[in-house]
């Protein structure tokens, strides 16, 4: 459809007249080479993701800034599906983003998982240093070669953050971490207070080690879908935190990764569902038809892209699906009545092959209700395996979801069961000095006329605009139930500047940002 040079980019006359409203994407990608590629270029094939995985995520930064902040979270999710779904069947195997050999040099995983680790890559750096940090790299690198060390090095030090664990684990290893919560209990002090536990649990995609040092967000629901936010550092396989209540106001719902800032073995979709009718979770890979609801529910669905633990009584020639499983939780009411459909493809090796290796007549669903409980047969499901069973593909009904979690399973006398127990996790506890609580996030950065910060409702007092000589450009009081402003730019020159959110005791957190 189109070759890109410096300064001559051409395209062909039918696919610019006939998938003009499609096309939008390699016109950014073959300009974004200008920079990415051509400005500066990596040193060697084997590190193509340089140019072709950098030109990819400007695809999806051009859907962020043309149209807006949901439609660049859909594309990345897309994207990131696909890179879970096709990329190692594309490429022959689970690659390494850098470093690849000389047959992947224009594989998926150079273009669509470099894009996708860049995502999680501006989440490791936030969106100020990310964007100021990569400009500044690009300008002092211009007209030369680089290679992904180099990379690491200026944007560590650019940046302060040592991203050393970053590139070793999302850059340099193949695979995919898997975070999920093992407990959540909330334990009350008998007054007016209490806390809450959560023991966080890292599983492992084709990966060779478990990711050190990993920011991870998790986010608290009470009652009423209000969000508390706390980020920490996971670092290896199990970690345990505390968050004390502030009063008895218990969390009914926590999520890890609730605005999918990290790109693990999980795609996941979430929605408020007010009304009945038919709801697609797409990238989860499931669809709700709401029977009955009267209040609003906050449903999650996560598509988990690693097989599911097994049971702790095994059942003679019954085997849990070796791939894949789904959970579901959020704040649903107790008048949300909901059924399921998931579907299931025998011919595709990345979902259900060689799980249904022949017939699907042996097709159940199973059920638990969390991480610690035993795998049962679901209440009630059926298989509808759409006039055949050979051809290996339908689809299965849950009837009345719950929260927990689903998995197939298929009976088969002729397999060995070769699954292993997990072994138990041995919980570290996560210092306060690790956590960040009252976070903020800002958009757009970099901004033009205004920018938006979002935070939790009561969480701070005061918003400060400093330019960098410590003047005060804009001051203004936050009220206790804002979860967000506005900051008008509109008269405030181009360049970098500082907002400072002060929270309820005057603690100060501040973050960069670019005006345009």
């Amino acid at each position: 459809g189109a070759m890109e040079h410096a300064t001559n980019i051409s395209f062909m006359q039918y696919y610019l007249n006939q998938l003009s409203a499609d096309c939008e994407n390699t016109m950014v990608h073959e300009l974004s080479h200008h920079w990415f590629g051509d400005l500066v270029a990596c040193d060697s094939a084997s590190e193509m993701w340089l140019n072709e995985g950098w030109a990819v995520y400007n695809e999806m930064l051009f859907h962020e800034r043309f149209y807006g902040i949901d439609n660049y979270k859909q594309k990345v999710r897309e994207n990131h599906e696909y890179v879970l779904h096709k990329s190692h069947v594309r490429d022959g195997s689970y690659l390494p983003v850098s470093g690849v050999p000389t047959e992947n040099t224009y594989g998926s995983t150079v273009y669509d998982k470099g894009s996708d680790v860049i995502h999680t890559l501006r989440t490791y750096m936030g969106d100020s240093l990310f964007f100021h940090c990569v400009k500044e790299f690009v300008a002092d690198y211009s007209w030369q070669t680089i290679s992904t060390a180099q990379l690491r090095d200026y944007l560590s030090q650019c940046s302060g953050i040592n991203l050393t664990d970053y590139f070793n684990d999302w850059i340099y290893s193949k695979g995919f971490p898997h975070f999920s919560i093992d407990k959540f209990v909330n334990e009350h002090d008998g007054a007016d207070g209490g806390l809450t536990k959560l023991y966080i649990r890292q599983r492992l995609h084709q990966s060779p080690q478990f990711y050190k040092n990993v920011p991870m967000t998790v986010s608290f629901f009470t009652r009423g879908m209000y969000r508390t936010d706390t980020t920490l550092m996971i670092n290896g396989e199990c970690a345990y935190i505390e968050i004390p209540l502030n009063g008895w106001n218990p969390n009914l719902f926590a999520a890890v990764d609730f605005n999918e800032h990290l790109q693990d073995a999980i795609t996941d979709e979430c929605k408020i569902i007010s009304d009945t009718g038919s709801f697609g979770f797409g990238t989860a890979k499931m669809i709700l038809h709401v029977n009955s609801n009267i209040d609003s529910s906050l449903v999650r669905v996560e598509h988990n892209w690693i097989h599911p633990e097994p049971m702790k009584t095994k059942i003679p020639s019954l085997h849990l699906h070796d791939k894949r499983y789904w959970t579901v939780d959020g704040i649903i009411h107790s008048n949300f009545i909901a059924d399921a459909r998931i579907d299931y493809d025998g011919t595709d090796v990345s979902l259900d092959v060689p799980f249904i290796s022949n017939s699907e007549d042996s097709l159940v669903i199973m059920y638990r209700s969390n991480a610690n409980a035993e795998w049962v047969f679901t209440d009630s499901f059926s298989i509808n395996k759409q006039g055949s069973v050979l051809d290996k593909k339908g689809y299965a009904t849950i009837y009345n979801l719950k929260k927990g979690q689903y998995c197939f399973a298929i009976w088969n006398s002729a397999v060995a069961d070769t699954t292993a127990a997990e072994g138990d996790c041995m919980y570290t506890s996560v210092s306060e000095t690790n956590i960040t609580k009252n976070n903020f996030e800002l958009y757009p950065n970099p901004a033009t006329e205004m920018v938006i910060a979002t935070f939790e409702r009561n969480t701070f007092k005061n918003v400060l605009l400093y330019d960098l000589l410590g003047k005060t450009i804009l001051a203004q009081k936050i009220s206790a139930e804002q979860t967000s402003l506005y900051l008008n730019l509109k008269n405030v020159g181009a360049g970098t500047y500082l907002i400072t959110l002060k929270d309820n005791q005057g603690n100060p957190i501040t973050k960069k940002i670019m005006k345009q």
